[in-house]
């Protein structure tokens, strides 16, 4: 992982209506900091993730704790996967393991048709 970039995540996303364009306003008011500072935004339904570039990523941490975002102070950390959520190669969730497990089929659709031919 390149010492110059810091994944940052936010506890706000889809679901409160969280927009690029929000963290872009928010960072882009930080004085030292320019759109170009601003990598990767992964905004997920309660969660959203942003890459700051140049090594501005401490002082962007530090800033966002007392700025609002969407009218509101929000919880601001230091994300410490090395996959973001919502990768395709960190496929650790339940949905996949249980498919996984029973032959890609589901087993409650398969146990239907064979219920429901049954009883003809």
């Amino acid at each position: 992982m390149n010492e110059d970039i810091l994944k940052i995540h936010i506890n706000a996303g889809k679901k409160q209506k969280m927009r690029a364009a929000d963290i872009v306003g928010t960072l882009c008011a930080i004085e030292g900091m320019t759109k170009d500072d601003i990598g990767i935004i992964n905004i997920l339904d309660i969660s959203t993730y942003f890459e700051v570039l140049h090594g501005k990523g401490p002082m962007v941490l530090k800033a966002l704790q007392k700025k609002t975002l969407k009218g509101r102070i929000r919880k601001v950390s230091r994300a410490d996967d090395e996959l973001w959520p919502g990768e395709k190669s960190a496929r650790r969730g339940r949905d996949f393991q249980s498919r996984a497990q029973s032959g890609g089929r589901d087993e409650k659709k398969h146990w239907k048709k064979s219920r429901g031919s049954n009883n003809k």
